[in-house]
Order: C-alpha cells, then structure tokens, then sequence
C-alpha cells in the first residue's frame, strides 16, 4: 500500500496526487492512497510525518519505506511519472520492467546533464 499524506493547499502535495492517479490505474495490485495530513493527526503523529508531501510505503502493514519531499525524484517539481515508478518499484511495492527501469533512469541522467548549465 502507498499512502500519500497531504495538505490541500501545498503545491507539490498535488504534483504527487498527479502522479499517483496516473500509477493507480497501471498496478492494480497495489492501493494508492491519500490522506489529509489535517485530518488525520493520529497518524502524523504515530508516523513522524514533518514535512509533506511524503508518501509511506506499507508491505504487510509495516512501514517499507518513505519519501519525505522531491529530493529522491530530482528535487524538481516537474519530474516524470517513471521517475516516481521507478522509486516506488525500488521499494518493492510495484514491479516494473527493466526496460522502464532503464528508461527512468536514461532520462532522468539526461535531466541531470541540463540542469548542469546553471
């Protein structure tokens, strides 16, 4: 399970539900999930959640893993929906090809390349 904890009005909370209901609908086996960080404290709290967006990944009803902001998706606001499937399959929630493994990766090293000219 992927839960997505978010506020309503953070910009980037709503680049990660973008993403999310574009993965949704392609990894049937997973739940996606998103919850309002304001309405829902018990699990801010329990979780440690300090700073949002922040997507847990849950196997089994155990915290796998966590992205905590964009930094682990290229600190960008404008990455691609591979970049993020590809992390989500690295934790192992998803399964991806090699080849989109490949091709997140190509692409993202290419980003990386541009943005060396500032």
């Amino acid at each position: 399970m992927i839960v997505h904890f978010y506020h309503t009005e953070f910009f980037r909370c709503k680049i990660i539900d973008k993403h999310m209901r574009i993965l949704a609908p392609k990894h049937l086996a997973c739940k996606f999930l998103t919850l309002n960080a304001e309405k829902t404290p018990f699990f801010v709290t329990k979780l440690q959640i300090k700073m949002l967006p922040t997507v847990i990944v849950f196997t089994d009803g155990v915290v796998n893993d966590q992205l905590t902001g964009l930094d682990d998706l290229g600190g960008k606001d404008d990455f691609r929906t591979e970049v993020f499937e590809h992390w989500l399959s690295k934790t192992g929630c998803i399964k991806i090809s090699k080849a989109g493994a490949r091709k997140a990766l190509q692409n993202s090293s290419d980003e990386d390349e541009d943005s060396d000219d500032d």
